[in-house]
């Protein structure tokens, strides 16, 4: 098998078409492509992406997804932040208020 001589998939017609013949053919994927002299990584990524279109489009996925942090990095998200200006250090919560903070720093720089 020489990958050389295999073409990549043109456009979503090109796809359609190929996935209609190797859906028919019983072969696996990989099969199919090499016979036909096809890419089938890029039959795959076709299919992946046909996918997740009509997923889509059918409303089943949505755009954004939820992540639920484990407790240990819910624990770090009140660690505080450590600011260092010369010989000073100021700790400072994550829900730190900008303004405070700039102040804060303004005064801790004039002593240095």
């Amino acid at each position: 098998m020489n990958l050389k001589k295999r073409r990549k998939i043109r456009d979503r017609q090109d796809a359609e078409k190929c996935l209609k013949k190797w859906r028919k053919s019983g072969l696996s994927m990989s099969e199919w492509a090499a016979e036909n002299r096809v890419d089938g990584r890029s039959l795959n990524a076709w299919l992946q992406s046909m996918k997740r279109q009509a997923d889509v489009e059918r409303g089943k996925r949505a755009g954004l997804v939820e992540l639920v942090l484990p407790e240990k990095t819910k624990a770090a998200e009140f660690q505080p932040f450590v600011v260092k200006v010369g010989e000073y250090e100021v700790e400072v919560p994550p829900s730190f208020d900008d303004a405070a903070l700039l102040r804060l720093l303004s005064v801790v720089r004039s002593a240095c």
